[in-house]
C-alpha cells in the first residue's frame, strides 16, 4: 500500500519548449522532476492516452514541468482533486485551446492530427476575435465615459 503525503500537494504545468500545448496535473510527489520522469515512463507503458501521445511526440529534453500552486495544508486526495478542478475551471478560454486536459484526442502523424489541429486553430481564432471585440467595447465605453466626466 502506497502512503501519500497530501501535505506535499501541488498543481503543476507540464509543457514542451517545442509546442504551445500543455497539461495541468496534480501530485503529492515532493520533487516535480520525479513526477516528470514518472510521466515519461507511464507514456511508454500506456501510449494510448492523450497526455502520453503528447509526451511521446516531444523531444524528451524539451519537456518541462513547473510548479503552479502548493497546498501544504491538504490532508486528503479530494482536496487536491477539487483544487485542480477549480484551477482548470478558472482557466481563461484562450488558454484552454492548448490545454491537453480539454482535448479528447491527440493523434500523431496522420490526417486526423492535421484536422484536429485546424479545428483547434479555428476555435482559437473565434476566441481571440471575441476577446478583441470585448476589448474594443470596453475601450469605447471608457472613451465615452471620459467625455462625460468633465
Amino acid at each position: 500500500m502506497i502512503i501519500r503525503d497530501f501535505g506535499q500537494s501541488k498543481i503543476y504545468k507540464l509543457y514542451a519548449e517545442t509546442s504551445e500545448m500543455f497539461y495541468i496535473g496534480s501530485t503529492c510527489i515532493k520533487n516535480l522532476h520525479n513526477r516528470l520522469s514518472k510521466h515519461k515512463t507511464e507514456a511508454k507503458n500506456a501510449p494510448s492516452s492523450v497526455l502520453s501521445k503528447f509526451i511521446l511526440d516531444q523531444p524528451s529534453k524539451s519537456l518541462q514541468i513547473e510548479l503552479v500552486a502548493e497546498f501544504p495544508d491538504f490532508a486528503e486526495e479530494s482536496e487536491l482533486t477539487r483544487a485542480k478542478k477549480e484551477y482548470l475551471e478558472n482557466m481563461p478560454e484562450i488558454d484552454r485551446v492548448n490545454c491537453i486536459n480539454f482535448m479528447k484526442k491527440y493523434t500523431l502523424g496522420n490526417d486526423k492530427a492535421s484536422k484536429e489541429l485546424n479545428t483547434n486553430k479555428k476555435e482559437l481564432i473565434k476566441i481571440r476575435n471575441r476577446v478583441n471585440r470585448l476589448i474594443k467595447q470596453a475601450e469605447s465605453s471608457d472613451d465615452d465615459s471620459d467625455d462625460y466626466s468633465e
